[in-house]
This record gives structure tokens, C-alpha cells and sequence, in this order.
């Protein structure tokens, strides 16, 4: 069995391939990124805030460092409203930062600030107008 030098073509070939094949990664990283930081916030928040529930979240992705940074509406089951922030961290643990105990006023004005929120607003306060 002889080897032989690969042909430029040949070489080329590979070049291309291994483009794309890197390219295809970069692609679904991004693509999946959020999603799977946020199953792994989910997942811990039990353990990080016990007996409270997340009612609504706003998170900054870097898929580039593997964090995302997350900033959490949530509420205890005594009612109590409060914000964290936690960050996900190569996509294994969420750590929290910082935690704020908030009035229903300010809980209400968290959620007006983000359009996508009126849902949340009109289950957790009635009938009020969502701030554009």
C-alpha cells in the first residue's frame, strides 16, 4: 500500500468540507444556544429559590463565551415579588448574582417595560394597559 500526495483539488475539497462542517457548527450553536441555557436556568430553579415560581424572564445571550445572563420576574408562593439575576455558565450551572425583594408596583412596572410581557400583566394584575 503506497500513499500518494493529495492532488490540489483533492485538498481543496477538504478545505471546503471542513468550511462548511465548521460552519454548520457555528450556525446551530447560535441557533440552539438560548434555548438550551434556558432549560438548564429552569431546571436549577428549584434549587436556587425554593417554593418560588419564575413568572417571566428576559436573558442576554453570549454564545461566544458560553454564558447567558438572566433576569428573572419571580414570585414566592407567600406572594412575594422579586428579581434575580442569574447567569448560566457553560451551559452545566446557573449561579446567582443578585436578588431584589420588589413592591406588586414594581413588579407590575418589570413587566410593563417588555411588550411581550401583557400576557403576564393581565393573569398576575387584571385589565391594565401594558406600557409600550
Amino acid at each position: 500500500m503506497t500513499w500518494e500526495i493529495p492532488t490540489m483539488k483533492e485538498l481543496a475539497a477538504v478545505c471546503v468540507v471542513a468550511f462548511l462542517a465548521y460552519w454548520c457548527w457555528v450556525w446551530w450553536n447560535a441557533r440552539t444556544f438560548a434555548a438550551r441555557s434556558t432549560r438548564v436556568l429552569l431546571r436549577a430553579w428549584d434549587d436556587l429559590e425554593p417554593g418560588s415560581s419564575v413568572v417571566f424572564y428576559r436573558c442576554r445571550h453570549n454564545w461566544g463565551a458560553h454564558r447567558a445572563t438572566f433576569f428573572v420576574l419571580a414570585r414566592t408562593a407567600a406572594g412575594q415579588w422579586f428579581e434575580a439575576e442569574v447567569k448560566v455558565l457553560a451551559l452545566t450551572k446557573a449561579v446567582p448574582q443578585a436578588r431584589r425583594q420588589l413592591t406588586p408596583s414594581e413588579a407590575h412596572a418589570w413587566l410593563a417595560a417588555i411588550p411581550q410581557a401583557a400576557a403576564e400583566v393581565q393573569k398576575h394584575f387584571g385589565a391594565s394597559k401594558v406600557a409600550a
